[in-house]
């Protein structure tokens, strides 16, 4: 998904973000993040943008990870009393 990403325009079937189109690299966090915040990958469909969402859970120990923020995520907004820190 991540090669040859030249001025690409956006397109929410193929980015999670605007910012995403940037370059590669951007692409590849911002579609990290999204793995880490969206629901699971049985809520993702087959477009380019999922795909590279889903990517990520190939790879167990970002499956853990993931899994780890989520709740340090849910602990921190609790802790603030259902406020999501800035």
């Amino acid at each position: 998904f991540w090669q040859n990403l030249s001025e690409p325009e956006y397109d929410p079937n193929s980015f999670t973000t605007e910012y995403a189109t940037t370059n590669d690299v951007e692409d590849e966090a911002e579609s990290f993040a999204f793995f880490v915040i969206e629901g699971d990958k049985s809520t993702l469909g087959n477009s380019v943008r999922d795909q590279k969402v889903a990517f990520f859970y190939d790879y167990p120990e970002l499956v853990k990870f993931r899994t780890e923020m989520r709740q340090a995520l849910v602990s921190e907004i609790v802790r603030n009393g259902g406020v999501v820190p800035n």
